[in-house]
Parts: structure tokens; C-alpha cells; sequence
């Protein structure tokens, strides 16, 4: 049965260059769905790190049709879902962040490349956790809450929630950088690289 829902099947412009050039055979399968934020976040990991395998790596599905394929590599057919076709027979991973973890575990044990402020720094790590967990559990869901409200007190209330959890974001970034931990800052200062934090809330 057709889904309902109507949303965007497939990517647009520069999004679709980019699917096009990931069709050949891979080690690993991305099946993820355009408008999915979830998918957005591990596929800015994908294209940043530049993990060599990762041709190949997107594949579109409608996750609310839950097909086969998707149930298989999904229990719960959500996305994203990470099919890894080197092993046999092909091994499985889900949710977003769990997927993001093994791309920059990885990506810094094949090509050296990282995300994350450098293991010797583990105090820099942990701030880039704070940031994102106050993401995921603070901003995400207020952002939606605000985005779904219909009444116009919903609306309003919804907005100063979300405006709330940006000053709380924006606090932890200004703390980094008080404390002189430029790795764990990123994009929030002029000239820094695209960090763990900024690629969760990329949604």
C-alpha cells in the first residue's frame, strides 16, 4: 500500500551530483532518504572524512514504505541504515549517531582523518560530547516541537524553547573557547574546521 505522506522522493541539484557519483559497487551501502536529518548528518560525515570505500554508498528508499531491504539492515526501518558488504554475509548498523562513531573510528584508523579534537586531548573530546549530546537531546526536539506547533501560543512558546537551546549551544561553544580549546570549537570561530557538533546539529 501506497504511503499517504508527501514529501521528496529524491535529491536535488548539487545533493543528486553527488548521489550520481555514488552508484559503483561499495564495501559499504548507505540507505537513507533525502529528507531525512538523521541521514543529512551521517552523510555530511560520509563526504567530510572522504572514507576511500564510499562509492557507491547511498541508496534511496522510503522508509515509511519499510521495504525488505531496509527491514533487513533496520529492524525498525528507519534511517539511516549501514549495509557493510565486505563481510559474509553483509553485516548491519542503524541510528545516526551509532553510525557516525564507527565512520570516524573508521576513518582514523584507515586514512587518519577525524572529526573529533585528537585522542590526546580528552578533555576537548568530552566538550565536543557536551555539545552534542545538548543537540540531541535539547535542540533537535524542540526545533521539531516548534516546527510542528499549529496553534499560534504553540508557535510562540515553541520559538522562545527553541531560541533557549541555541543560547544554551552557543554557551558551551563560548566555553571551549574561553578555555582555549580551539578543537572543540569548529566552525563557531572564523578559520575553524567543520566539527563532530556542528555535523549533528547539520540537520
Amino acid at each position: 500500500m501506497a504511503s499517504e505522506k508527501v514529501y521528496h522522493r529524491q535529491c536535488t541539484g548539487p545533493a543528486l551530483e553527488t548521489v550520481n557519483k555514488r552508484q559503483d559497487n561499495a564495501d559499504i551501502t548507505l540507505f537513507g532518504s533525502c529528507f531525512c536529518p538523521f541521514v543529512q548528518r551521517v552523510w555530511v560525515i560520509f563526504e567530510y572524512l572522504g572514507v576511500p570505500y564510499k562509492v557507491g554508498f547511498y541508496h534511496e528508499v522510503d522508509p515509511y514504505m519499510k521495504p525488505k531491504e531496509l527491514l533487513e539492515i533496520s529492524p525498525k526501518g528507519l534511517v539511516p541504515g549501514l549495509r557493510l558488504n565486505s563481510y559474509d554475509p553483509p553485516r548491519a548498523l542503524n541510528e545516526s549517531t551509532v553510525i557516525m562513531d564507527y565512520l570516524e573510528d573508521l576513518s582514523e584508523t584507515t586514512i587518519e582523518r577525524s572529526i573529533l579534537p585528537p585522542r590526546s586531548n580528552p578533555y576537548a573530546r568530552a566538550l565536543v560530547r557536551l555539545q552534542s549530546d545538548h543537540i540531541n537531546r535539547a535542540l533537535v526536539p524542540k526545533f521539531y516541537r516548534y516546527l510542528q506547533a499549529q496553534e499560534t501560543s504553540a508557535q510562540i512558546e515553541g520559538g522562545k524553547e527553541f531560541l533557549e537551546s541555541i543560547q544554551s549551544l552557543v554557551s558551551l561553544f563560548e566555553r571551549a573557547e574561553k578555555e582555549n580549546e580551539e578543537t572543540a570549537v569548529g566552525l563557531w570561530k572564523e578559520g575553524g574546521k567543520l566539527g563532530w557538533a556542528l555535523a549533528i546539529e547539520s540537520e
